[in-house]
């Protein structure tokens, strides 16, 4: 959403952020133009009444919201915001998958039926996510709409000249980055490593990220024998060095959205092994072209396919060319964007049009 807002057209649109917090890395890559409302809590559910007093004080044109559970309150509440708001709804994550770690997912479920159709537009950023709404939330079709998520290549690139090669020469190195939960898969990945490792060349993984499951992860790499093969590395304020000098990216996740490290390894040149799980990441990877595909969840032959891209070399039949497909281009996606909101808004005059 920074990448958007920091792209959109100033002059039809203007564009305010409202935060929870704006503590992390995340907060030095919003645009200097733009208006912050710091709400100042560390739960989300402790900052609805401060949304809602945001709402009637400022009065948007435009309300777009990408947090589920976020997006299900001011839905509840629409009623009682100024009549003229338009909401927005962004679904980030594949709903079905993310709602069965959930313990109150017959809730979730119900909510989602009756609050979902509610809103102006459901955005959901994989094809996967939008069927997966329509046929298991009964959302209705014409309410929701495909875009993806942006990948700003020209930053992107610019930051990965913003440092030097962490890795030591005469090994193969692998990578992967990401928040070190159950859904991203590192336990399948090192499951997969552990399998192939007498019948690789000298190789590491490095693993970039933070998360809950970080000390259990090192205990199955000490007990897999593999520890002098993977290295963690905390999460990043440039992550994409490590990307970037990499020989190939692997993307373990159990299902996704849209993943974003995967179109932001591409934007870097670096091609993508990944299990093709449900979500948005078969639509990234075009097998044999910018990566590779495995079936989802299969260890065995995420084995073999790691044994035969490392033996063979394989990712450098992909330098220099362009990796990142066309639809997902930051120009491209942006567009869509002001396209959205402009349809949803109705009207002729959209030169006063604001955006929160």
């Amino acid at each position: 959403m920074l990448t958007i807002i920091r792209h959109l057209d100033r002059r039809i649109f203007r564009p305010e952020l409202a935060v929870i917090n704006l503590e992390g890395p995340l907060s030095r890559e919003i645009a200097k133009d733009i208006r912050v409302h710091k709400l100042k809590f560390d739960r989300v559910r402790y900052s609805f009444p401060s949304i809602f007093r945001l709402c009637w004080l400022y009065k948007p044109d435009i309300i777009i919201t990408t947090l589920g559970y976020l997006n299900l309150f001011l839905l509840s509440c629409k009623f009682l915001l100024p009549h003229r708001i338009k909401i927005i709804a962004r679904e980030a994550n594949t709903a079905s998958m993310r709602l069965l770690s959930s313990k109150h997912r017959s809730l979730y479920r119900f909510f989602y039926k009756i609050l979902y159709p509610r809103a102006d537009r459901i955005i959901c950023n994989s094809k996967y996510m939008q069927r997966d709404l329509i046929e298991h939330f009964g959302v209705p079709a014409s309410k929701t709409v495909f875009i993806p998520n942006p990948v700003d290549i020209t930053r992107i690139q610019g930051l990965c000249n913003k440092g030097k090669n962490p890795y030591k020469q005469g090994k193969v190195h692998l990578v992967t980055v990401g928040r070190l939960i159950y859904q991203k898969g590192f336990d399948l990945l090192f499951r997969s490593i552990s399998k192939v490792v007498d019948r690789l060349p000298a190789f590491d993984l490095t693993v970039v990220g933070d998360g809950p499951e970080m000390r259990s992860l090192k205990r199955m790499i000490e007990n897999l024998k593999i520890a002098d093969h993977v290295k963690f590395v905390c999460r990043q304020d440039n992550p994409f060095i490590y990307m970037a000098h990499a020989d190939l990216f692997i993307s373990s996740s159990r299902w996704e959205g849209l993943p974003n490290v995967v179109l932001e390894s591409l934007a870097c040149g670096t091609p993508v092994l990944a299990f093709d799980c449900p979500g948005g990441t078969g639509e990234i990877i075009r097998h044999g072209v910018n990566g590779w595909l495995v079936p989802s969840g299969d260890m065995e032959t995420m084995s073999e396919m790691i044994v035969e891209l490392v033996k063979g070399r394989k990712w450098r039949e992909f330098q220099s060319r362009e990796l990142v497909p066309e639809e997902f281009k930051c120009p491209n996606v942006v567009a869509r964007y002001e396209d959205l909101m402009l349809e949803v808004y109705k009207t002729q005059d959209a030169n006063q049009l604001s955006l929160s």
